[in-house]
This record gives C-alpha cells, sequence and structure tokens, in this order.
C-alpha cells in the first residue's frame, strides 16, 4: 500500500528527513493491525538507493506521530483515543503493537506466539540444535496467556528482544496504559541479526 497523500504531508511534518525521502524515493505503507484504535498505526518503508529505510508512525486526522523507538509516543497517542480495551484479544493486541511499532532500528523486538517466531541460525552445531530444541518445547508449552485482572489484563508471554527472550507479564488498563515487569532471560542464542 503506498502512503496516501496527506499521511505523507503530515509525516513530513512530524519526521522531515524521513518525510522528504519519502517524497522522492519509491515507499510502501505497512499497517499494523490495531483494532483497539480509531488511529491508523503504520510502519513507512522508503526504498532508497543506499538502503531501505522505515519508522511507525500513528496517524489520527492529519497527524502523524513517530513511534519508533518511543514507547512514550505510542502510550500518548492510546491515551488521545478512546480507549476499548474490552477483551483478551483486544489486550494482545495492543501489547503485541507496541512492542512492534516502539522497537529502535535494527533491533528485532516482538511477542513470541509460537516457536516459529525465534529467528534461528540456519545451520547450528550440536549445542545449538539442542539448545533451540529446549527453548522450542518452553516457547510451546507457555504461549502468550492472558487473564482478567482487577484493573484490565495481564498478558504474559515471552518477548524477543533482539538476540534474547525475556518471559515478561504486561499489565493493560482498560484505556489501554500498559506496564510491563519482566521476569526470567534466556540469552547467549544462536539468532539471525536484525536490519
Amino acid at each position: 500500500m503506498i502512503a496516501p497523500r496527506p499521511w505523507l504531508a503530515a509525516i513530513r511534518a512530524a519526521d522531515p528527513s524521513l518525510g522528504a525521502l519519502a517524497a522522492r524515493h519509491p515507499r510502501r505503507w505497512v499497517p499494523l493491525d490495531a483494532p483497539f484504535l480509531d488511529a491508523v498505526i503504520a510502519r513507512l518503508d522508503v526504498f532508497t538507493p543506499a538502503r531501505p529505510l522505515w519508522a511507525h508512525y500513528g496517524l489520527t486526522g492529519d497527524v502523524a506521530i513517530r513511534l519508533t523507538g518511543d514507547p512514550q509516543a505510542f502510550d500518548r497517542l492510546v491515551a488521545a483515543d478512546p480507549g476499548r480495551i474490552a477483551t483478551a484479544d483486544d489486550a494482545l493486541a495492543l501489547v503485541a503493537a507496541r512492542i512492534e511499532a516502539t522497537r529502535p532500528p535494527a533491533t528485532r523486538a516482538r511477542l513470541v506466539r509460537a516457536p516459529a517466531d525465534v529467528p534461528w541460525m540456519p545451520r547450528l552445531d550440536a549445542v545449538g540444535a539442542a539448545r533451540r530444541a529446549e527453548v522450542d518445547r518452553r516457547i510451546a508449552a507457555t504461549p502468550p496467556l492472558v487473564s482478567a485482572t482487577a484493573a484490565g489484563f495481564a498478558v504474559d508471554g515471552w518477548l524477543l528482544d533482539d538476540r534474547c527472550l525475556i518471559w515478561t507479564r504486561f499489565h493493560v488498563d482498560a484505556a489501554g496504559a500498559v506496564r510491563a515487569e519482566t521476569g526470567e532471560r534466556i540469552s547467549g542464542l544462536p539468532l539471525t541479526y536484525a536490519v
């Protein structure tokens, strides 16, 4: 999807350098699933001759808010939108969107839903293959779990943070505010590099 012209103008106002490149080079607009918002969250990919560039934006009306690398900007976007975190699916979608939209460039971050979400190196030695099998078993046994709490929901799951996995509990209230508590960390994994 190509970024519609009004959104491109809003992005140029919010992020002049990437907006100017997007006006001169091929671009792609990739919407992010955010059914809990009236605003649109999307990634803008700009294909320059040197290398592709990207950033996530929240778009509401004719205003763009850069979200990449800025979880507080995401939180402000959600707070300004009518809160609709009424179901476990809403809470899970909010956490997944917040992680994806606010990750810094060249850093991998996502909520792991299945072993296939972990980007293992293609050729592992026996030690790496055994490590992968153990981690894959743990992920398969503990998919993201959403439970109701007095304040809203808790989303428990593995967060892939660059080259490690972190067991995380995300507290989500009805208005969409998110607070994270981290637990076990599995690092030193033979994963591919983020780009």
